[in-house]
C-alpha cells in the first residue's frame, strides 16, 4: 500500500512551486539551496535557487509531473533534490492516466481514513489561504498531489466523478468543505488493486548484471538483503528451466511481488572519455514489470549512478557503496515500499 505523508506542522511559507502553504529554510551548509516542506508538492525536498528560477516558467502541467516526482521519491523514503537535470527531463515524464489518477485517490483516502466507514474533512484549497492551513486543507492539498492534479477544478472533479460512480459518499456543509468516506464499491476496488500485484507471492525478481564483478553485490548485499524483508529473490541465470530464456524471464516476472533492477554496469576509461556499457536486459526487464504494475526497486552502485539512461533516472534510486550498504538500504525499502514479505519471521 502506498504511504503517503500528510500531516506538516508551521506551513508560514509560501510553495516555490504552487505558492501555496507550505514550510521551507535555506540549508546552512548550502546558501544555494533550500529545504521545502509541502503538501500541495508532495511533501519534503530539496531545491536549488537555478532550479527555482526554471520553476518560475512552468505551466500546470510540468508542475503537476514534478509534484508526481516529488511525492514517489517521499514515498520511498527519500527526501529529493529538485535541481536542474530534474526540472530539464519534466518535459519528458509520463502523465498519469485518468484510471490510475483515480486509484491513486482511492488509496489516498483509504490509507487517511484509517478505517471502514470513517471520514476524512477536506477545505477546498480556493479558501484556505485566508482561513490557514488546517487539517482539512492540508488534506487537500495532498490529495491533489497524489493525484496529480494541475488545479483544484481537477482535483473537485475527481472526487466528484467517484462519488457519481458510487466509490465514495461526501457529505457537504457547504461549498468549499465536506466530509468524505469510502463506501462498499470502493473498498472493492480497493481489494482488486491488492490482487492484481501478487501480494501473496514469496518471490522477488532481480534483474541484474551477471558478471563475476557482481559475486559479492549479491550474495553480501541483493540476496540476504530480499531474505531480511521475507521475500525469496530469483535469478534467472541460477534457476534451471527447460524454456526459451526470454520466456522464462516474462513468466518469472509475472509471478514476482515485485522486481530489483540493478543498474551497475562496466564503465570503459579510455583515458580520454568514460563509456558506460549499459545492461539493456535489465531496461527492458523493469519496463516491462512496470507496464504490468509490479513495483520495481531501483538500485545501483554510486560510482555507476551518473551513467544511468536519463529516462530512468527520476526514480528513487538506491545508490549503493559496498555490499553490506546494499543490504542494509534493500531492507529498508522493501519494507517501506512493499512490507514484510510471507517469509519473514519474528525472531
Amino acid at each position: 500500500m502506498i504511504k503517503y505523508h500528510i500531516k506538516f506542522d508551521k506551513l508560514t511559507d509560501k510553495c516555490p512551486i504552487w505558492g501555496t502553504p507550505a514550510f521551507f529554510n535555506i540549508e546552512p551548509n548550502n546558501i544555494f539551496q533550500k529545504f521545502v516542506i509541502s503538501p500541495r508538492a508532495g511533501g519534503k525536498f530539496y531545491l536549488s535557487d537555478l532550479a527555482e528560477y526554471t520553476i518560475k516558467e512552468f505551466d500546470a502541467e510540468k508542475k503537476a509531473l514534478l509534484t508526481s516526482w516529488i511525492l514517489r521519491e517521499n514515498i520511498y523514503g527519500q527526501i529529493p533534490t529538485v535541481s536542474e537535470p530534474i526540472t530539464d527531463q519534466i518535459a519528458t515524464f509520463r502523465p498519469k492516466q485518468f484510471g490510475e489518477r483515480l486509484d491513486d485517490a482511492l488509496q489516498f483516502l483509504d490509507q487517511i481514513c484509517g478505517s471502514l466507514g470513517a471520514t476524512v474533512d477536506f477545505l477546498d484549497a480556493a479558501i484556505y489561504p485566508a482561513m490557514g492551513p488546517d487539517q482539512a486543507a492540508v488534506n487537500w492539498m495532498h490529495l491533489s498531489a497524489a493525484i496529480e492534479s494541475k488545479n483544484n477544478h481537477e482535483t473537485k472533479f475527481l472526487i466528484e466523478y467517484l462519488r457519481d460512480e458510487q466509490y465514495i459518499k461526501t457529505a457537504d456543509h457547504n461549498r468549499f468543505f465536506e466530509e468524505v468516506a469510502i463506501i462498499g464499491k470502493g473498498y472493492q476496488r480497493l481489494d482488486q488493486l491488492q490482487s492484481s500485484i501478487s501480494a501473496d507471492t514469496k518471490k522477488a525478481f532481480v534483474a541484474m548484471w551477471f558478471d563475476p564483478s557482481m559475486k559479492d553485490p549479491w550474495d553480501i548485499g541483493i540476496r540476504p538483503g530480499v531474505e531480511d524483508a521475507g521475500f525469496y529473490p530469483i535469478r534467472i541465470d541460477q534457476k534451471e528451466h527447460n524454456n526459451k530464456i526470454d520466456d522464462e524471464i516474462i513468466a518469472e516476472i509475472r509471478e514476482s511481488r515485485f522486481i530489483i533492477a540493478d543498474f551497475t554496469s562496466n564503465i570503459i576509461d579510455d583515458g580520454k572519455s568514460k563509456t558506460n556499457i549499459a545492461r539493456g536486459g535489465v531496461y527492458y526487464e523493469a519496463g516491462f514489470a512496470q507496464g504490468l504494475g509490479i513495483p520495481v526497486i531501483w538500485t545501483c552502485r554510486n560510482d555507476v549512478i551518473d551513467y544511468v539512461h536519463f529516462d530512468t533516472r527520476q526514480f528513487a534510486h538506491i545508490v549503493w557503496e559496498s555490499p553490506e550498504d546494499l543490504r542494509e538500504k534493500l531492507t529498508r525499502r522493501i519494507r517501506a515500499v512493499i512490507g514484510l514479505g510471507p517469509l519473514f519471521k519474528s525472531e
